[in-house]
């Protein structure tokens, strides 16, 4: 068995794969006509949640153009989600060992380096990090369970909303994943308005 043969497996908490079309513009609105200039691009990092940055070759040799988070992805990269992004019922790592993301409950400070919210899934999970916290690889502290869905909104939002188009796309004829396992419907009738159902059913179609 795959299991078996796995020594640990680690999360990171999504909320959608930008497309490549959505990289394009993101290139775009830096001011980066020619993609094939670019030899780096870091959607983000070097601090929390930190810029992105594409850095490019020039005549005089490299230069690094920078957009701050909210802007790269609040406005250019979420906004254009692969189709799977959108009926995937997973987006905190349910499957792995330990699963981290990040602390949206909090204000973000200039020059915040960051932390990480991790959540232990199985006990593989949990005696690695016993391990990684008595070598001083890891700082922890424990908080209160109530912080997850705080700062993770969005991603409560979007799982409520798998339901719906996943239903209808199935009503259209589309191809859709069935999970087993992954309470949805709940999640879609306590969690979304009415108003925003509605609006992503006639979105889908």
């Amino acid at each position: 068995m795959l299991d078996e043969k796995l020594g640990l497996t680690i999360a990171i908490f999504c909320a959608g794969t930008p497309t490549t079309r959505a990289t394009f513009d993101l290139l775009a609105r830096l001011g980066l006509d020619d993609p094939a200039s670019l030899v780096r691009l870091r959607y983000r990092g070097n601090g929390w949640p930190g810029d992105t940055a594409a850095t490019v070759r020039t005549n005089g040799g490299y230069r690094t153009h920078r957009m701050g988070y909210a802007e790269s992805w609040g406005e250019v990269l979420t906004n254009n989600k692969q189709w799977r992004c959108h009926v995937c019922a997973d987006h905190t790592g349910e499957f792995a060992d330990i699963s981290v993301g990040d602390p949206w409950h909090r204000e973000v400070q200039p020059g915040d380096p960051g932390r990480s919210l991790v959540l232990v899934r199985t006990e593989r999970g949990r005696e690695i990090i016993r391990r990684a916290l008595a070598g001083g690889h890891l700082v922890l502290e424990r908080v209160d369970s109530s912080v997850l869905p705080a700062a993770q909104r969005n991603l409560l939002r979007g799982r409520a909303a798998v339901w719906s188009r996943i239903l209808v796309s199935r009503m259209i004829g589309v191809a859709a994943p069935r999970y087993r396992g992954f309470p949805m419907f709940r999640f879609y009738i306590c969690i979304l308005p009415w108003v925003i159902c509605t609006q992503g059913i006639s979105n889908l179609c």
